[in-house]
């Protein structure tokens, strides 16, 4: 049996080849995430740094109220070794945030996991301050809530990221870097007296 293919006439503009030793093989659009780490890898290769924040990173970047990093978790019952654990990750993420020093898709990108981080937080970890939970619960919660779930992202759409690398320490850096400018809280503020 031979099959006759009828497009001998038209010209190729433009040949795919696949192939698949384990089945089908599916194409789909580059997400956001994708798109932003191609991005970024671009703009390192060309050293093409932006002179300022974007708007959002810098929305993020403002202090909100006048309670540091060190007094918020101090109320939130915080022992002092892991204050200062804190404080060391704050810093280290802190270094990277110099106005001319980043990348635009990198601030696009933390802008990105701000948001998770903001909105993960509000979600499951402030509930549990607000329950009274104990703090190892809490800070449990928090890395099954909010900096797994952001690790899980880096490494799928983020995974030949040769330059930010970020790590679950560095995103407990951001954590605390947005606890630091009062966009997290660790205790419930309003009900104080």
């Amino acid at each position: 049996m031979t099959q006759e293919i009828g497009n001998h006439n038209n010209e190729i503009n433009q040949q795919n080849n696949f192939a698949s030793v384990h089945g089908d093989v599916l194409l789909t659009p580059k997400t956001r995430w994708q798109k932003r780490f191609e991005k970024l890898q671009e703009e390192v290769k060309n050293d093409k740094r932006y002179e300022s924040f974007i708007e959002d990173f810098n929305t993020y970047n403002t202090i909100q109220d006048g309670i540091g990093l060190e007094q918020k978790l101090i109320d939130a019952g915080f022992s002092q070794r892991e204050i200062l654990r804190a404080m060391k990750f704050k810093e280290k993420y802190a270094k990277r945030v110099v106005m001319g020093e980043m990348f635009h898709a990198q601030q696009e990108i933390d802008v990105e996991i701000f948001s998770i981080i903001d909105n993960n937080f509000e979600t499951y970890i402030y509930q549990k301050i607000l329950e009274n939970c104990e703090r190892s619960v809490i800070l449990e919660c928090l890395m099954e809530k909010v900096v797994q779930p952001i690790l899980d992202i880096l490494n799928k759409e983020g995974e030949s990221d040769d330059f930010l690398n970020y790590t679950a320490n560095d995103i407990y850096g951001m954590i605390y870097f947005l606890t630091g400018k009062c966009h997290l809280n660790w205790k419930d503020y309003d009900s104080l007296q």
